[in-house]
């Protein structure tokens, strides 16, 4: 299977992806849920919120 091609993404799209993982760390911090919690509720992996936050 062929390798997806490298994204290249301007500043501000990381940042805000950046700021929208701290965000999403930080709510689940607060409401005492575990990464398990969020992905089973948002219906994704686990490694997937990993990787948001």
């Amino acid at each position: 299977m062929a390798k997806p091609a490298h994204r290249s993404y301007s500043r501000y799209a990381r940042e805000a992806a950046e700021l929208l993982g701290l965000m999403i760390h930080n709510a689940r911090i607060e409401r005492n849920s575990t990464v398990a919690d969020v992905a089973e509720r948002a219906g994704i992996s686990r490694g997937l919120v990993h990787r948001v936050e």
